[in-house]
């Protein structure tokens, strides 16, 4: 009887793959840059100086790969991981683990880029006792030139397992 309940859910929650989410625009700023090449203890001149950065072919300072700036406008990441985390813990599915995280880079992001991330739910399996939930996003400069893109893995589990 279990095993039907489990299949049910399961059934509900494969309606979220290809759902949306409504964009959201990303600050780049010279300070957030800086300040991110500083935490992760990476001392390359291109994410804090701006002259060597405009000396080697950028206009500006360029970002670390990961940093995709603040949102400025529309949902964070952590707000949309809510939304699902919420939809998954009334599936019966109440408990999170990150299962990892891929990038495609394709141009760099400068300081002073908007940004605009669009992300939607990829694929939703099972696998074993718990399920698995891509998200992916897509970066857009102002100017429309795709910057990156995130598959983000999120692992779900039942108290049950």
């Amino acid at each position: 009887m279990e095993q039907v309940g489990i299949s049910n859910r399961l059934r509900e929650l494969k309606k979220l793959k290809g759902k949306t989410f409504d964009p959201q625009i990303m600050e780049v700023e010279r300070g957030a840059v800086r300040r991110w090449a500083d935490a992760i203890d990476d001392p390359n001149p291109l994410y804090q100086d701006v002259e060597y950065a405009k000396s080697r072919g950028y206009g500006e300072i360029i970002a670390p790969p990961g940093f995709f700036g603040w949102a400025v406008e529309g949902k964070g990441f952590r707000e949309i991981i809510a939304d699902v985390a919420k939809c998954m813990a009334q599936a019966g599915y109440p408990l999170l683990l990150d299962a990892g995280i891929e990038y495609e880079f394709y141009i760099p992001i400068c300081a002073h880029d908007m940004l605009i991330a669009s992300s939607s739910v990829g694929d939703i399996s099972k696998r074993g006792g718990m399920v698995l939930i891509i998200l992916e996003t897509v970066f857009l400069k102002q100017n429309g030139d795709k910057v990156a893109w995130r598959r983000k893995m999120l692992a779900f589990l039942s108290p049950k397992v």
